[in-house]
């Protein structure tokens, strides 16, 4: 068949046949281009989502140096900043399922990501809670102790010490004696 054509016949199918090969490689090329710019997209994404995680991490442990108090004055504490950026955490975890060119796979790991931050959050919060509860005792403690200290002054005020002066006025060592061991006691045991 080849035999009987003619030479531009010839020249013509090749030239087509070189069009489509040429079609064929350039689809290829473009489905390719889009799917590594999907991944690249995908990619950033996690990326971004695993930034914001350590974000969190660095926020709890600042949370567990530091309370409840604000080290830059104006500016949210370390629990409120870790409630941003887990707010922040979920949102990304969320855009990233969604995306339709995620594989089903990707998708149920994305799920479970989202299942085990919701875990994270909860744990937070008994730290927090925690925290709390530990500040309130320091604070009702250092009431308590204040209290304490000051009821110990009063009586070294109002008792020992007068009663201390009033033995060595009077010259009685064994009273001077029996007051010392008394205050060196209360400072002892208290």
């Amino acid at each position: 068949m080849l035999k009987n054509m003619k030479l531009s016949a010839k020249l013509g199918c090749a030239f087509g046949i070189m069009v489509l090969i040429t079609a064929i490689l350039g689809y290829e090329s473009w489905a390719g281009l889009s799917e590594i710019s999907t991944n690249v997209a995908l990619e950033k994404q996690g990326f971004n989502a695993s930034e914001t995680l350590n974000q969190c991490g660095s926020l709890r442990r600042d949370f567990a140096t530091h309370g409840f108090e604000s080290t830059v004055e104006g500016e949210p504490n370390a629990a409120q900043k870790w409630e941003q950026a887990y707010t922040k955490l979920n949102q990304q975890l969320g855009n990233i399922e969604e995306n339709q060119s995620l594989s089903q796979a990707n998708r149920q790991l994305v799920a479970q990501a989202r299942n085990q931050a919701t875990t994270y959050q909860t744990a937070f919060q008994k730290q927090t809670s925690s925290r709390t509860m530990k500040d309130e005792a320091f604070a009702s403690w250092g009431k308590v102790g204040w209290s304490i200290t000051e009821a110990n002054n009063k009586v070294f005020a109002e008792v020992i010490s007068p009663a201390w002066q009033a033995a060595q006025q009077s010259n009685d060592l064994q009273g001077v004696a029996n007051w010392s061991n008394i205050a060196n006691s209360l400072n002892e045991d208290v």
